[in-house]
């Protein structure tokens, strides 16, 4: 009997653990070219496709998260193909548990920003620690650090 309240509480607590899993994969598709992005919330069987507008050039998920009921992916977006016009946005999607998309985030602070480290968790709070420039031929960046809510 024992034994088999154990297999239960296993699965249960597996099934648990899997509905806060988050998983991405980034790969080059060079009929474009560029970088396509797919993520996997919770107990979904396949990968979709991750946007944050259709019309930036290409979307690359840096990490992701589950905290507080909701999973986060933090991304960044290129809106041009050539760099010398494009901007590096950095964005932080939120989906509900279900995995229905909440809002997207805009986190950057100048032009064009890049991401330092992905999600990191500090007192308790999830935050992103990124470098911007003000414009995009400026190689000067200035360091920021955002909590993500």
């Amino acid at each position: 009997m024992s034994k088999i309240v154990s297999i239960l509480l296993f699965f249960i607590a597996s099934s648990a653990l899997a509905a806060e899993k988050c998983d991405y994969k980034v790969q080059f598709d060079d009929t474009i070219p560029a970088n396509v992005s797919s993520i996997k919330l919770g107990k979904a069987k396949s990968y979709t496709k991750f946007e944050v507008k259709p019309d930036y050039f290409e979307t690359t998920i840096q990490d992701c998260a589950f905290k507080n009921n909701k999973y986060y992916i933090l991304s960044s977006s290129i809106t041009h193909p050539a760099n010398t016009l494009a901007q590096s946005i950095l964005v932080v999607s939120i989906f509900d548990k279900s995995g229905s998309l909440n809002e997207h985030k805009f986190i950057n602070k100048k032009w064009t920003c890049e991401i330092d480290d992905g999600f990191y968790k500090k007192n308790n709070k999830l935050e992103v620690l990124y470098s911007c420039a003000d414009k995009s031929e400026n190689l000067k960046y200035n360091k920021y650090a955002v909590e993500v809510k």
